[in-house]
């Protein structure tokens, strides 16, 4: 494996389609091949064919490896034939991991040894049962087929206490938000090109504390900067690294969540 390396083990992306999840994730793979990583230790999984335009392009053409799984079979066997290998990425991308995700739902819930019964009386052990199969499946391939794992999926809007926010939240399971050391919320105003990016509780996740509630106008090299170099000062925040809509209202919608004061009509 090459000596480049990401201070993270796994992230995610969110967004709505044409957002840049994509883009964002293949443009890593630009900087890590800068970086001296070659194309058999970069694998990209498409599971909706997002991929396969960019291929066109010179600067992702020949770039890293490539495997269409556009279906719910394909993708668990997809992911065995790589951990038979037995050759470990740097870098794997999964775009989107909903087709993991939606695949482990249905088998379980397939499963011809459970009762239509006992399905409905235990949802609730049905759904642990899902997350742990996920949770695992993720796990092996952290361990056995890639270094970083970078996963895209679509948003739903995103309810606090029952009531809709306004915003915009990640479709992941929780073992993936669990494994992943920043979620961020992708957002795209009109006629610009990068998207932002939103980092802050509820609307994303960091385990990184000096990442700012955004970064707007979202590339890797402000990213890794954030992460690194220049951590953002909570008390005097920039402007570009605030949300749009004001870092009071984030703040009192996650105090709500988190079972603190009511967010004002």
């Amino acid at each position: 494996m090459s000596d480049f390396k990401l201070p993270f083990r796994a992230g995610g992306f969110a967004g709505a389609f044409g957002v840049g999840k994509t883009l964002a994730c293949l443009d890593l793979l630009v900087m890590a091949k800068a970086g001296g990583v070659p194309k058999e230790e970069m694998l990209v999984l498409d599971t909706h064919g997002s991929v396969e335009p960019y291929l066109m392009l010179d600067q992702y053409k020949d770039l890293f490896e490539h495997r269409v799984c556009m279906n719910s079979d394909a993708i668990l066997k997809t992911l065995d034939e790589i951990k038979a290998q037995k050759r470990k990425r740097s870098i794997m991308v999964i775009d989107t991991v909903e087709m993991l995700q939606d695949k482990l739902i249905q088998d379980l819930w397939d499963d011809p040894s459970l009762s239509a019964a006992y399905k409905e009386k235990a949802t609730s052990f049905m759904w642990g049962r899902v997350k742990k199969n996920l949770l695992n499946r993720v796990l092996d391939i952290m361990v056995n087929s890639a270094s970083v794992l970078l996963f895209t999926i679509h948003t739903r809007k995103e309810f606090v206490g029952g009531k809709p926010t306004g915003r915009e939240e990640g479709k992941f399971l929780a073992p993936i938000m669990q494994l992943c050391q920043f979620v961020a919320i992708l957002t795209r105003r009109p006629n610009t090109k990068l998207p932002d990016a939103s980092f802050f509780p509820p609307m994303g996740k960091s385990q990184f504390p000096g990442l700012p509630p955004a970064i707007q106008q979202f590339t890797w090299d402000k990213f890794l900067q954030y992460m690194g170099k220049t951590p953002a000062d909570w008390s005097a925040l920039k402007k570009e690294e605030t949300v749009s809509s004001g870092l009071e209202l984030l703040e009192k919608i996650s105090r709500l969540a988190e079972g603190g004061e009511e967010v004002a009509e």
